[in-house]
This record gives structure tokens, sequence and C-alpha cells, in this order.
């Protein structure tokens, strides 16, 4: 009997302690559902990646299309000026308005070319330094502390064969409306994934057709959240903005990131997977924590 008893006593106790172990373990992975410094990642790849984009059309023809077109005040067409200075080698571009992808902006950005090479963007060994002065995006402050964009392109290249490609590095910090400074320091590769096609590239004498164009993006990037986390972050399958693609008919100018998956590790937290899908034209993302995903939407 007492044997019986001291059994049962083992059994219950052992269902009682694996019981206990399988809810904490469940219970903490519930908690880490927090997607919001993934979010803020997402926020500050776009943001980072709209001043690529922009430099890309100011240096190449001296206009930003994708974001105002003439200079009157309609919706989107008053967005923002250019300013080209050839003899020192700057554009500004000057914003006051909402753009065509919807998001007011305000301040300043200028783009300074290197001495030594074309101010076209298509060039290879073209070379540009990026300042922001009081910019401001959709009621998020962001600072450029630095940012130099370079056409690493082989010259003489085939472009049936051969994508154009383009060294992004820079430092930028974002104060969001909401609250709280995140802050994000990146090593990119951009490509120009339909080199190839002649309908995009045109040859080192005309401007490419950014409209049509689809742009992949490599790397990694560290920096803090807006909670003050330290991050890294690495670039694990090709992130791909489509700029035939925009989903909200409302704002033509937003042509979100559309494929691609980027592992983002908060300090001391699980490492967040933010896949953008695999080519729809939406604005919808997961973030993957501990094996559960949580759905997005992208700014």
């Amino acid at each position: 009997m007492k044997n019986l008893k001291t059994f049962a006593f083992t059994t219950a106790f052992a269902i009682l302690l694996a019981t206990a172990f399988t809810s904490c373990r469940k219970h903490k992975d519930e908690e880490d559902t927090d997607t919001t410094e993934a979010q803020d990642h997402a926020l500050a790849q776009t943001t980072s990646n709209d001043v690529v984009s922009l430099a890309g059309e100011v240096s190449e023809s001296g206009t930003s299309s994708s974001y105002r077109q003439g200079n009157n005040s309609v919706f989107g067409l008053g967005c923002c000026t250019v300013y080209r200075d050839t003899v020192r080698r700057v554009d500004s571009v000057v914003f006051a308005g909402t753009c065509l992808d919807g998001k007011p902006r305000s301040g300043a950005l200028t783009f300074t070319y290197a001495s030594n090479t074309a101010m076209h963007y298509r060039n290879p060994g073209f070379s540009c330094t990026v300042r922001s002065y009081n910019y401001v995006v959709n009621g998020n402050q962001v600072n450029i502390i630095s940012k130099t964009i370079t056409n690493t392109t082989n010259p003489g290249f085939n472009s049936a064969t051969t994508n154009l490609t383009w060294s992004i590095n820079g430092n930028i910090s974002i104060t969001k409306a909401s609250g709280g400074t995140l802050t994000s320091t990146y090593n990119h590769v951009k490509t120009l994934l339909n080199t190839s096609d002649n309908n995009v590239y045109h040859g080192q004498s005309i401007p490419i057709t950014w409209s049509l164009a689809r742009v992949g993006f490599t790397g990694n990037s560290s920096g803090t959240t807006a909670n003050g986390r330290s991050y890294t972050a690495n670039i694990t399958n090709q992130l791909v903005r489509d700029r035939t693609c925009s989903p909200d008919p409302n704002h033509p100018g937003h042509h979100p990131f559309i494929q691609g998956t980027i592992d983002f590790t908060p300090s001391g937290k699980a490492t967040r997977t933010i896949d953008y899908g695999g080519g729809s034209c939406d604005l919808n993302a997961t973030v993957t924590i501990n094996g559960h995903s949580h759905n997005i939407t992208l700014p």
C-alpha cells in the first residue's frame, strides 16, 4: 500500500510539474508577440529607400516624377521643387505638401555629386552624398546623419547580361510623431533587376525610366529601436520594389516592398522575421516570432 501511495504521489507530482512547465513555456512564447520594433524597422527601411529613389530620379533628369509633377497646388503635384546647380554640382529638393505616395513632407534634401564623376545615377562611378534639412515625412523627423550612394557597375558593362548596381551606406535617425527615436546604420546594395529591359534602361545617354523599374536590395543594418534597444538586421532574401505596383489607387506614388525577408533581432529578444511576401502587389507583410506569424500593414 505504501509503495502504491508513493507511486501515485510521484506520478501526480510528475504530471503537475510537466503541466506547469508546459504552461510556463507556452506563456513565455505568448508573451513575445510585440511587432512594434519590427514595424519601426520597416518604417526606417522604407524611409531610407524613398530617399534613394528620389536621388535616382533627380540625378537622372532633374525632376521628381514619383513625388510630384509640375508646380501647381493640386494633390501631389506641388509636393516639392527641384533646384539644380550644375556649377556647384548640387541638386536641392524642397518639400512643402502631400506627395503622390500620400505622405506629407516638409524641409529639404540635397544631393551633392563627387567632382570626378558624372551627375547621372546610371553612370558607372557616379557618387553622391545626401544631407537633410528639417526633413519631416508623415510627421516623423528624419535626420540623415550620413548617406552615400555609389554606382558600382563596371564601366563598359553589357546591359543584356549585367544589371546596374549601387552601394548605399549611411546612418539615419527617425524621431517618430508618436514618440521615441530609432536609428539605423546600414550597408546595402541596390540592383536594377530589369536592366536588360530596353523600356527601362536606354543606355548611358538617356535617363532610366523609373516608372517601369524593378529594384532589389540586399545587405544589413544595425542601430537602436524607438525603445532604446539595440538591434541587428540582415536581409536574408532580396527585398524587391516594383515601381509598376501601386496597391492604393488614391496614392499612385506609393510603391511598397512586395517581396523578400529580413531577420530583425532586438537585443535580448527572439529574432523577428519580416516577410514582405512573394511578389503580390499589396501592403501586407508578416512578422514571425517564435514560430508564430503576425500580420502587419506596410508604411
